[in-house]
Order: C-alpha cells, then structure tokens, then sequence
C-alpha cells in the first residue's frame, strides 16, 4: 500500500472508531436518562405477571380496586408510559392496569425467543387473569401493536372473548395489509409498489441497533413520521427515548410480525362494544385502517377522529381517548344492565 492510500485508510478507522465511541456514549447517556424517567414516572402499585414464556412482565394498577378495570396496550416500541394522560385523567374513575410487552419497556425479553403477535397475545391473556382475579371483565384498549394484540387474543380465544372482556377501543391501528397501506412514503406506481412493501416490510423487521443514534437526530425522525403538525415537544421526546429503549431483537420481530399480520378476519371476535379511534394525519396506518375495522366490527360504537393528529392518539388526542374510554365503560355497563332486566 502506498503513503496516501494507507493515509487515507487509517484516517478511514480512526473516523469509524470515532463514531462507534460516540454511538457507544450516546447509548450510555440515553440509557441512564431511561432509568431517571421510569424511576421519577413508574407509580402505582405493582402487579404480580408472569409471562407465556415464564419471563417478568412489569404491570402497574392505578386507581381504586372496586371500580371497573381498564387494561391498556401500549404500541411497537412503546412501554406503559404511553398511557401516563389515560392514567392521569382517569385513575379516579376506574381501576387501569397497564404492562409492557415483551422486551419492551422493563419487561424481561422473551425467553423463548417468540415475539409473534401470537405470543403477546398469550402474555395479555396472563395479564388479564391477574388484573382480574375475582373482579369482573376488564374493557381493553390497545393502541397499534397494542391493538393487533387484542385482535390475536380475540382470534385465539374462538368465541370467548366476550366473557374474558366485556369492552374494547382500538387505537391508531391496522389488521392487515399495513406495510402496503402506509402514507410515510409516497406510492410508487404499478408493479414497484409491491417492492416498496417489501422493502417497507425489511425496515421494519430490520436487526440494527437504534440505541446510538443522537436523541435530537430520532426525534426529528419521529416527529415527521409519527405526529401531525404541531405535536407537543414533549410527546415527540418521550415517544423518541421509549424507541430508544425498545431491545434491537424485539424491535426488529415484532416489526416483522405486524409486517405479515392478517386480522382483520379476527374483529368478527369482538362481539363485544367496541369503539375505533384514528388520527386523521397518521401516516404509519392511515384512516382507511379505522374506517375499514370499524365496518367489521359486530357491535360498533363508531369511529372517532382528530383531525390534526398523528399515530400517536393516546398523546395527542388524550381528551379524545379518554372520552372515548368513558364511552365504553358506559356502553358495557348499559349492556349488562339490560341482561339483568331480561
């Protein structure tokens, strides 16, 4: 090798290394910011949940024990924090469970290596029978992912979900087709938008560790493709560092399991009141998602939109979604009402 070349190739490891220490402390500060914000967000009262696979599941209650249960599903790398103006507003009204998936969060990663939206749904299913030990149904809500697992759990269940919830809001979601139905990108025409799907399907799915990119240089990312206009600084923060948590391995299956989902045939399970809510930006699972669960659904309450908001609802519509959680709660305890009449 000549003077120049090696020149230039050392010059080449020196810049690479430099970038791999930077990523490497950017990671460590991200980290230790992680452990300060759970530390100062992670109240109420613990809940005993072993997962499918044998491994801790962190759940959380708040609110008083004798009133209606509430178990809410937090998204693709999100943790129960998603849920913190839910809880906020509504722990004096019902009793809210919340948890973070598998790998997710301060959960234990899956011990059997299954991050299929089969396998969370059998975790929820565990959630539910501690949150609900000698207590009635619980009304479930689930936002994205959080949703595709409800519809997974009613899908293995096979009639009997009305008797394992009595209740169900469905949030910023799709059940099918997601990555060919997506608005992050524009659609290429003909016979490349079957390309794009795949390669959306590979961005997803894709085993790369996300931990050392800068927060500034996420949140930028995620602001443009998760939020409508004007979204609040800190949502778009706390969705970037929840991201930035999630583990590489449960990132990249359970992107690749929403990317093959097919549910939509699951919503005919849900016989029981269940409301749909979307963001009328929301560009990761457009509005045709809603409006096309919402007239499957056996007994609909309707669709609910926020015009201005994003795919992240929980944080940008709150009063939207807490309205629309009260609604349920009431439409399920005027159901049981008229059975008891009868």
């Amino acid at each position: 090798m000549n003077g120049p070349s090696r020149s230039q190739a050392l010059a080449a490891a020196g810049a690479a290394g430099a970038a791999a220490g930077a990523a490497w402390i950017t990671a460590r500060r991200t980290a230790a910011a992680s452990r300060r914000r759970r530390a100062a967000g992670d109240g109420g009262r613990a809940l005993e949940v072993t997962g499918a696979d044998g491994g801790f599941r962190h759940a959380r209650v708040h609110g008083p024990d004798g009133a209606p249960t509430l178990v809410l599903v937090h998204c693709w790398t999100g943790t129960r924090e998603l849920w913190h103006k839910q809880v906020a507003a509504l722990a004096g009204e019902y009793r809210i469970v919340t948890y973070d998936h598998r790998g997710h969060g301060l959960s234990e990663d899956a011990r059997d290596g299954d991050y299929s939206l089969e396998a969370l749904a059998a975790d929820l299913d565990l959630v539910v029978t501690a949150a609900t030990e000698d207590r009635g149904a619980p009304v479930l809500a689930g936002h994205s992912m959080g949703a595709m697992t409800i519809a997974a759990w009613a899908d293995a269940e096979h009639g009997r979900f009305a008797r394992c919830a009595r209740g169900a809001a469905l949030l910023s979601t799709g059940l099918e087709e997601l990555t060919a139905k997506t608005a992050v990108a524009p659609p290429l025409p003909g016979p490349f938008r079957t390309f794009q799907g795949r390669l959306a399907d590979l961005v997803l799915g894709a085993p790369f560790s996300i931990k050392g990119t800068p927060v500034g240089v996420a949140k930028a990312g995620v602001d443009a493709i998760a939020f409508g206009p004007g979204a609040r600084d800190e949502d778009v923060e706390l969705t970037t560092r929840m991201a930035l948590d999630c583990r590489t391995r449960a990132r990249a299956a359970c992107g690749l399991a929403m990317a093959r989902m097919s549910l939509l045939h699951a919503v005919d399970e849900l016989t029981v009141p269940t409301i749909v809510i979307a963001g009328g930006r929301d560009l990761m699972t457009p509005i045709d998602h809603a409006e096309r669960i919402e007239t499957a659904l056996p007994r609909s309450l309707g669709l609910r939109v926020e015009p201005g908001a994003g795919h992240m609802t929980p944080l940008e519509a709150p009063d939207l979604v807490n309205d629309a959680l009260r609604e349920v709660v009431a439409a399920t305890e005027a159901s049981a009402d008229r059975r008891l009449a009868a």
